[in-house]
């Protein structure tokens, strides 16, 4: 039964999750080169911060992990780049471009 009401809340909370707004033009990306610059995010808006100013900095045709403790970020911050949310403060770019300014068809290409 507990397994069911976790499966129930879980859904409940994908039926009301915002939209995210979505860029309409192409943009052009010139490498893939990924930076967090002063990210910080909250599931909620006025919650609490799970990220604080978090500078990353991930260039294209390297290989990087994410390594820490349970309940970290780390999947998070892979979340936030694939922009599964907006962040709450600061911004994600990948290529130089602000994640928030490339269409989310495009995103899912890159």
């Amino acid at each position: 039964m507990k397994t069911i009401e976790y499966a129930v809340h879980d859904v409940d909370e994908l039926m009301h999750v915002t939209e995210l707004s979505n860029a309409k033009n192409t943009v052009e990306i010139k490498n893939h080169n990924i930076e967090l610059k002063n990210t910080c995010f909250a599931y909620e808006e006025g919650g609490k911060q799970i990220l604080n100013n978090i500078d990353l900095a991930l260039p294209q045709g390297t290989f990087s992990a994410l390594v820490g403790p349970s309940g970290g970020g780390k999947s998070t911050i892979a979340r936030l780049i694939a922009r599964f949310w907006d962040v709450t403060e600061g911004e994600i770019c990948i290529g130089g471009r602000n994640v928030k300014d490339i269409p989310l068809s495009q995103l899912a290409d890159i």
